[in-house]
């Protein structure tokens, strides 16, 4: 057994060597066995397979297949659905907290009733997600995140909150939170 200075930082290399690897086998086993979080919470959310196959312009079959984990999902779509959750928990949160009649910065902790606890379940399920993701090939994150720029910069956004958010759209506190919208991009 080595003694001395480099013994330490031997151990401390290969716990951390173990972790990557117990985390990439956790991740490799949550995308063989279709149980990913980000589907998860998209169910919380309210999306169907067929509205997940409209963001990612693939058909609703493939959308189920990756589901069940009948069929692997690409690592840069997996980073790019993480990216649309976070986008749809941002404007859930916000509407939410509208609605609600609490200030934007009260947070999460603001959230009450049935409809919050499926928001703060999708928050869960994202953060779980997002762990996930942390070892994932560092090209796949940026080819996901310049497939969610160029989501981003189209007008699927604006559409499928609008699909997505109707109701809350249609109340006073979604057409406050549209002007709010509408300052921030003048500004």
């Amino acid at each position: 057994m080595a003694t001395g200075p480099d013994s330490g930082a031997l151990v401390t290399s290969q716990k951390e060597n173990l972790h990557r690897q117990e985390s990439a086998d956790s991740f490799s086993e949550g995308v063989q066995s279709g149980h990913l979080p980000v589907f998860e919470a998209f169910v919380e959310l309210g999306l169907t397979g067929r509205d997940i196959a409209e963001i990612t312009d693939v058909t609703p079959p493939t959308v189920s297949k990756w589901r069940s984990g009948k069929a692997r999902i690409p690592e840069s779509r997996l980073v790019f659905l993480t990216l649309i959750l976070a986008h749809l928990l941002d404007d859930a949160e916000a509407i939410n907290t509208l609605e609600s009649g609490h200030s934007l910065e009260a947070g999460p902790g603001a959230w009450f009733g049935a409809k919050d606890a499926r928001l703060n379940s999708a928050r869960a399920y994202f953060a779980l997600q997002d762990v996930m993701n942390k070892d994932l090939p560092v090209v796949d994150i940026r080819n996901g995140a310049k497939e969610f720029r160029r989501w981003w910069s189209s007008d699927a956004p604006k559409r499928l909150q609008e699909k997505r958010f109707q109701l809350a759209l249609n109340t006073g506190a979604g057409r406050e939170l549209e002007m709010l919208k509408a300052r921030v991009k003048r500004s």
